[in-house]
């Protein structure tokens, strides 16, 4: 099944076999899902976390993430930087940045920068 992903991983439109769009989705910038089409099975949604079809919760590799509060679920098992004012709340996701950066293991140590290009408008 051909599938497009946005900036930060999250699945947004999946065709089936005949080209005919099965999963089209939108989501808020801390993974709430706005399913508009879904007649094909996702799991791995929002900033490509698996979705728990039970608890609607995403799961990486080290921690559970809830979208409804946009924090994971569990602290951070690496701990802090001191420097970063950011990184002293343990269970925030993404130093608050959802739209900018991902966290591909569930460890703040891990964030990633994304980024966004953008054609420019005056065609240069």
């Amino acid at each position: 099944m051909p599938w497009s992903q946005d900036q930060i991983g999250t699945s947004r439109l999946i065709t089936n076999a005949s080209g005919a769009v099965c999963y089209n989705a939108g989501f808020t910038p801390f993974g709430q899902e706005l399913a508009y089409t879904n007649t094909c099975a996702r799991n791995y949604k929002f900033a490509g976390m698996e979705r728990d079809t039970e608890s609607a919760n995403d799961h990486i590799w080290y921690r559970g993430y809830e979208f409804n509060l946009g924090r994971w679920m569990s602290p951070d098992p690496v701990g802090r930087d001191v420097t970063n004012p950011q990184t002293l709340n343990r269970y925030s996701y993404v130093l608050n940045n959802p739209t900018s950066l991902i966290n591909p293991l569930g460890l703040e140590s891990g964030v990633i920068q994304v980024t966004v290009w953008a054609p420019a408008l005056n065609g240069e």
